[in-house]
């Protein structure tokens, strides 16, 4: 019992210091009271509407589920409590900031358990001065709850994959089905998942027993599926029935619809790499999917064979976009830490849909490397529970190319890359004992230096940016399009 209350005060400690350095972080700029970071846009905006819509009972974007709906029922219940934004964001960034702590004291109680005490420290202290998750606490992004699912889905199945009992499945199907419903690709990870079990499995225990907890599981999840799955058939029937004249949408959605339009707006001539719209509003669009336009319609519906068309036909393009993507994807790793974001700096670029990027790209290439040796070491019967991360980060990155590549989609996955990019050292410092030492007093030092820095940016005057990119017709920055970012000068 007093093992558990020392954890816990841990566990309470680690919170309210990351808790801390997240609110040092959205006090000390300039867009401290916006719904969003002039960091990451992303589609902020997007889940405000959608909050504010169900809080006033009205459907948003005509009902059609082009966004997953549980992180914009957690913001609602958030507006229901507090009220709507109206002055200020100021104290819904809060609430982001406290689950988004919550996920790094989480993550460090299992990391306990998977890497060692010492090592999960490390971890934490990388979780706490990430600056690409203080910014999933700095705006309405999704990525702050699923965050916190990805954790426990991977902490429960590393720690449970030997000895998964009936009430593991249960769980595993729970958390499985809500993360989908925050992030609807979530789903897809099953099979992964399945693969991990049966190569972990307890080997005492008959095949049928196992089946049959793996099977319960999947199904809980497609449980919590069944009511987002009746809304939407609900919905798009009476679409249906309304644009009669056109070619009616796929009523079976469970979660999201938009796989296809997106699929066909990654692979095609328009595309690179990342985020691009052009595809759409070359159909006669301001970039949003009107689903009265015929053509906007046709890549809704059949975007998937659209896009494999374009493959078939560009084999040497769609092997360029495959890099492309793969680089911007990797490009998560020139993220760094601290409110300052060392060592890559506050100048750089926003991509369309995505988090900031520096210019200084230092971090990206040892963090790669680090990472490809983690994965490497996890394959090795003697490092197999490390696999679970593999193949997540498998998963994410089969994700990538087939749509898009998001720096954003490497950050949301530290939970699973840390303890990859650790396992070298780990392996090192069995060896050589200095490496530990090392890595414990680099991580001190960075700990301080940071804590002070956030301390003292704070007590000055908020820091200002500048911006520029494309804009509209009223002269305003399209915030969905390329961005350039960098330091006012005082």
């Amino acid at each position: 019992m007093k093992r558990h209350y020392k954890q816990f005060g841990w566990f309470l400690l680690i919170l309210l210091f990351a808790l801390l350095i997240r609110i040092l972080f959205i006090r000390s700029v300039i867009d401290r009271d916006w719904p969003f970071s002039v960091f990451y846009y992303g589609d902020s905006n997007h889940y405000h509407l959608y909050a504010m819509a169900l809080l006033h009972g009205e459907l948003y974007d005509q009902g059609i589920p082009f966004h997953p709906p549980f992180y914009a029922w957690f913001l609602s219940a958030i507006y229901k409590i507090l009220g709507p934004p109206v002055s200020s964001g100021y104290p819904y960034k809060f609430w982001m900031a406290v689950i988004s702590s919550i996920t790094v004291a989480f993550t460090w109680l299992w990391w306990r358990k998977a890497i060692g005490e010492f090592w999960s420290w490390i971890g934490a202290a990388l979780l706490c001065f990430h600056f690409g998750w203080l910014l999933f606490s700095a705006t309405f992004a999704n990525e702050v709850l699923y965050c916190l699912f990805l954790s426990a889905t991977a902490g429960l199945l590393w720690l449970r994959g030997k000895t998964f009992s009936w009430r593991d499945a249960a769980v595993l199907g729970v958390l499985t089905g809500v993360a989908a419903l925050t992030r609807g690709e979530h789903s897809s990870l099953w099979p992964f998942f399945l693969l991990y079990l049966w190569i972990r499995r307890d080997r005492t225990v008959s095949s049928r027993n196992h089946f049959a907890r793996w099977g319960l599981a999947v199904a809980i999840s497609l449980v919590v599926l069944i009511p987002t799955t009746v809304r939407n058939w609900l919905v798009l029937s009476a679409h249906n029935q309304k644009t009669s004249h056109l070619e009616p949408l796929s009523r079976f959605v469970p979660v999201t619809s938009y796989g296809p339009v997106n699929f066909a707006l990654a692979n095609s001539d328009s595309a690179d790499g990342g985020f691009t719209p052009d595809l759409i509003t070359q159909l006669d669009g301001d970039g949003g999917i009107n689903m009265e336009n015929a053509g906007h319609r046709k890549l809704y519906i059949h975007g998937y064979s659209i896009g494999i068309a374009w493959i078939k036909q560009n084999p040497d393009k769609a092997f360029q976009l495959f890099l492309r993507k793969f680089n911007r994807w990797l490009d998560g790793f020139r993220i760094g830490f601290g409110v300052s974001n060392f060592p890559g700096g506050l100048a750089g670029n926003r991509p369309p849909v995505d988090l900031f990027v520096p210019n200084n790209t230092f971090a990206k290439w040892p963090g790669v490397l680090l990472l490809a040796i983690g994965i490497f070491f996890s394959m090795k019967k003697e490092h197999r529970a490390y696999s679970i991360c593999s193949l997540i980060l498998l998963h994410r990155l089969i994700l990538t190319e087939l749509f898009f590549g998001y720096a954003r989609g490497l950050v949301v996955m530290l939970p699973v890359i840390i303890p990859l990019m650790l396992l070298p050292l780990i392996i090192a410092s069995s060896k050589w004992p200095v490496v530990k030492k090392a890595v414990g007093t680099v991580t001190i030092v960075a700990v301080i230096l940071f804590t002070l820095q956030a301390l003292e940016i704070v007590s000055g005057p908020p820091r200002n940016f500048q911006a520029s990119g494309s804009s509209d017709n009223r002269g305003k920055i399209i915030q969905d399009d390329w961005v350039k970012i960098w330091p006012a000068k005082e």
